[in-house]
């Protein structure tokens, strides 16, 4: 039992440290922006809605990486998993190269697609367009990023985020304020800060993860063979991850109906939430890779107890979380927005919504875990019927009945996407109990 903790602790600990430095630098782009012109936070939320949409389907061969990888390590076949691992590089690199072009040509489209406010469009395109530039940056890193993860060895990347935060920090510092004779950027100065730290992190873990891994691991060689199991998991959990993001637009258009108020509250209330829900995520992203090598070796119920294990030992962490947010998070927001006009009306939406998180992130928890759980054993249809059923439903067109037809606001909207959230976790839940996932894996032994 404590051996099986500790292997979930020793991986999903450096993914936390790793998850939190990574939304740190999102954290810092906000709030330094932030007390340059609040505006310009609309802009990028707005801009980071977009950006997100196609950023996800990225996660057609990272996710499907990691996935094959960890069965093919599990079943002892490792030049197999090297193959994978190539191959899901030179998908991904294309595949991005072809969404920057979109995004570059289409991004006025894509922000009016989403009901963006006029008067942030100018700002949220600036941004846009230098920030899109490191879409194959992300590509690439996410892919070297599954592979250290499924050979167990997350750390590395934390100490890429560390050296990426503090490069950002201080290029943000100078470019948006105007530091050392360049004069101020700001909007564009965090973007361009964003993207040097993209570059730098791409370049440290290209050149280093080789040598950690104690392997030549790049080649051009292709093999679709390799590909297609990639794509066989990755295309279902892309779709799924789509789906959030489609849905995520039907939201945001109907927080952009909203007073100006109500959507600052959102986009601080958003920010806290990235770090609470990184518990869940770390979580179970640790015990996916577990999973998946339980699954390739044929142990089974050892896969299905070390899920529900990482459960019981995420959750009064993250209880604990959102206990301490409710005692202290009107503190904390009012750091923020301080010194905002309309600020009290602000704090006072932020706050509303602190007494239901723990419905929204219970919910959440067991979704990430038992979601990616059943990804890693293969069982990616599943979550996908579950997501489209859920999403579009409940938070989706919840979203616009609860917040905006029954003039709820932001609350409304933050109960939709928590029922969603809910509704989904009792599905997931009845699935991995069922033990249909068991005879879905992808690498046999």
């Amino acid at each position: 039992m404590k051996e099986k903790k500790a292997s979930i602790l020793s991986l999903g600990i450096p993914i936390f440290i790793q998850l939190f430095l990574f939304n740190l630098l999102n954290s810092i782009d906000v709030l330094m922006i932030n007390s340059y012109n609040e505006n310009y936070v609309l802009a990028m939320n707005n801009a980071s809605t977009v950006i997100n949409m196609l950023n996800v389907l990225l996660m057609i061969c990272s996710t499907g990486v990691g996935i094959v990888i960890s069965q093919y390590l599990g079943a002892k076949q490792k030049d197999d998993a090297k193959k994978a691992f190539n191959n899901g590089i030179i998908f991904n690199f294309c595949l991005s190269l072809v969404l920057m072009a979109i995004l570059l040509i289409f991004q006025k489209y894509l922000l009016q697609l989403i009901d963006c406010p006029k008067e942030y469009i100018n700002d949220a395109m600036t941004y846009l367009s230098i920030v899109s530039f490191g879409m194959p940056c992300s590509a690439i890193v996410n892919i070297i990023a599954a592979n250290l993860r499924s050979n167990q060895k997350p750390a590395f990347m934390t100490i890429i985020a560390v050296i990426s935060n503090i490069l950002n920090v201080i290029l943000n510092y100078i470019l948006i304020f105007g530091k050392l004779g360049i004069p101020p950027l700001g909007i564009k100065g965090a973007a361009i800060a964003t993207l040097v730290s993209q570059i730098i992190t791409l370049i440290l873990s290209l050149v280093t993860a080789p040598i950690l891994l104690k392997d030549k691991i790049y080649s051009l060689k292709f093999s679709f063979y390799h590909l297609k199991k990639v794509l066989l998991i990755g295309l279902p959990s892309a779709l799924e991850s789509f789906c959030y993001t489609i849905s995520g637009l039907f939201v945001t258009a109907a927080v952009n109906q909203l007073t100006k108020a109500e959507m600052l509250a959102r986009s601080y209330i958003n920010l806290i939430m990235t770090y609470i829900y990184q518990f869940s995520v770390a979580f179970g992203q640790a015990n996916a890779i577990l999973v998946g090598h339980d699954v390739g070796e044929g142990k089974y119920l050892q896969a299905k107890k070390r899920t529900y294990q990482s459960y019981l030992l995420c959750f009064p962490i993250l209880l604990m979380v959102i206990i301490l947010l409710n005692l202290f998070g009107e503190d904390i927001i009012y750091l923020i927005v301080k010194d905002q006009e309309d600020y009290q009306s602000v704090i006072n939406y932020a706050t509303s919504i602190l007494s239901y998180m723990f419905i929204y992130e219970t919910g959440r928890c067991i979704n990430l875990i038992f979601i990616n759980s059943l990804k890693a054993s293969g069982d990616v249809v599943f979550p996908l019927i579950g997501a489209i059923i859920s999403m579009f439903i409940f938070s989706s067109l919840g979203s616009w009945v609860l917040g905006i037809w029954l003039n709820l606001g932001f609350l409304g909207i933050f109960l939709a996407q928590a029922l969603d959230e809910c509704v989904r976790a009792v599905m997931m839940l009845f699935r991995w109990q069922s033990n249909k996932w068991m005879n879905k894996a992808i690498v046999r032994k």
